[in-house]
C-alpha cells in the first residue's frame, strides 16, 4: 500500500486553493438591466425611453460600471428643446462623475449613453435612486425641472471575511507560487 507523504500533498492543497480563491474573486457579479418610458407632464407628445444596466453587487474596493441609455420618441409634431439630467445618490457610495450628468436628449435610432463608476468601501446593502428630470431654459434664462424618472435601485457590497478582493488575490497568487515552487 503507497503512502501519502505531505510533501507531495502540501503543494497541490496550496495549488488547489489558490486557484479557487481566484476564481471566486474574479467571477463576474451580477448585472441587472431594466427598461421602461416616461412623458413630459410638460410636452406630452414627447416619450423617452430609458434602458438601464448597473451592478446589483459590488466588490469592496473594485468600482462597477452603471449605464444609463436614453432616447427620445416623438409621437407628435413637437420637439423637446430640454435636457435630460440624471443623478445616482446613493448614500455610503463613491460616484464618478459625482453629482448630476446633463446632455440633449438623444433620439430613438440614436440614443445618448450616461455612464457612471461606483465603488463600495464598505460591505453591506445600499438602497439609492436614480433621478432623471427634463431641464428646459425660458427666454429669461431661468431653468425649469420636470422630474420624469425617481428609480430605487439597490447594490450589495461584499468582502471575503472584511478583506477586499485584491488582498485576497494576492494571497491566492502567493498560495499558487508557493505550490509551484515547493
Amino acid at each position: 500500500m503507497t503512502q501519502l507523504h505531505p510533501q507531495r500533498i502540501i503543494p497541490w492543497v496550496f495549488f488547489i486553493c489558490g486557484l479557487l480563491i481566484l476564481t471566486l474573486t474574479t467571477w463576474p457579479l451580477p448585472v441587472e438591466h431594466s427598461q421602461w418610458s416616461a412623458v413630459s407632464l410638460s410636452d406630452p407628445e414627447i416619450k423617452y425611453t430609458f434602458e438601464l444596466e448597473w451592478p446589483r453587487a459590488l466588490r469592496v474596493g473594485e468600482a462597477g460600471t452603471a449605464v444609463l441609455t436614453a432616447g427620445q420618441i416623438d409621437l407628435g409634431a413637437s420637439s423637446a428643446n430640454g435636457m435630460l439630467e440624471a443623478r445616482l445618490e446613493f448614500p455610503g457610495l463613491i460616484f464618478k462623475p459625482n453629482g448630476s450628468i446633463t446632455q440633449p436628449p438623444g433620439s430613438e435610432e440614436n440614443p445618448l449613453e450616461y455612464r457612471w463608476s461606483i465603488t463600495a468601501f464598505q460591505p453591506g446593502s445600499v438602497s439609492g435612486t436614480l433621478w432623471i428630470s427634463l431641464v428646459a431654459q425660458n427666454a429669461d434664462g431661468i431653468k425649469k425641472r420636470d422630474a420624469l424618472v425617481a428609480k430605487t435601485l439597490v447594490v450589495h457590497a461584499t468582502s471575503i471575511f472584511g478583506i477586499p478582493a485584491i488582498l485576497v488575490r494576492w494571497v491566492a497568487g502567493v498560495l499558487i507560487v508557493i505550490a509551484l515552487v515547493m
